[in-house]
């Protein structure tokens, strides 16, 4: 049988060697992830197509968009080029009472924002006519850009406000590599009853945070399958609030 899993991921680093470059990728620790919804929008708004496929499979797939594989490398990779997300800085820096347009109080924190330190009345007049002209660009009514609303899209039109935040906001890093994975225990187990013993005993040993055991059992006996449940009963002594009943 091919190694459908392998292949998705030989599959998604092909994609980004002509997207983002060649480099070496790793596969992601079998463990839980937390997904940022933007990043994965992002994602799948880049390769739509290559998304739209993957959900017409019922099972893994060669030429899946491997889940985390595709997510982690395209944080990454898109990281390198990556300009202030001016959706999410409006809505949290900016914006703060979410009307869709800067009072007074929110514009002092643009102009704050966009010179990097306590505006002076001159960038402030600077800042103000800049606005006003991009409002004027953006109306036909010039009694509008008198006393322009200050949208985000006219923000987006004024040079001093765009180039200023693009040099001074402050950027959080997207990512932090952790090299070692000594909390996670990944084990692929069979149905050889002593090598699977002695897998499941190193996991009891180890005690990481995070346990991944692949079922590659083809025919168990059921000493080993009593085995597998007193290994998860050593972890886990009594059910979950989700779970059903025995039987």
């Amino acid at each position: 049988l091919l190694d459908t899993y392998g292949d998705s991921l030989v599959f998604v680093n092909q994609l980004y060697h002509h997207k983002f470059g060649t480099e070496q990728r790793k596969v992601p620790a079998h463990m839980p992830h937390f997904i940022n919804r933007r990043v994965m929008e992002a994602l799948q708004d880049s390769f739509p197509l290559e998304w739209a496929e993957t959900s017409t499979h019922r099972f893994r797939h060669s030429r899946d968009m491997q889940y985390a594989f595709a997510y982690f490398y395209y944080l990454m990779n898109s990281a390198n080029n990556k300009d202030l997300d001016w959706k999410e800085l409006w809505e949290r820096e900016l914006d703060v009472d979410h009307n869709g347009f800067l009072d007074e109080n929110e514009f002092l924190t643009l102009a704050s924002m966009a010179h990097g330190k306590e505006p002076s009345d001159e960038f402030l007049h600077e800042l103000r006519q800049c606005l006003r002209e991009a409002a004027l660009q953006r109306s036909a009514e010039p009694e509008e850009a008198a006393a322009p609303l200050l949208t985000l899209d006219v923000i987006m039109q004024c040079t001093a406000a765009v180039d200023g935040l693009r040099k001074h906001s402050r950027r959080e890093a997207r990512y932090h590599v952790v090299r070692k994975i000594n909390e996670v225990a990944f084990e692929m187990i069979g149905d050889d009853f002593n090598k699977t013993r002695d897998q499941l005993n190193s996991i009891r040993a180890r005690k990481t945070k995070f346990v991944c055991v692949n079922d590659d059992m083809k025919q168990p006996s059921p000493e080993l399958v009593e085995m597998l449940q007193n290994f998860y009963l050593s972890f886990f002594p009594f059910p979950s609030t989700f779970e059903l009943p025995v039987g």
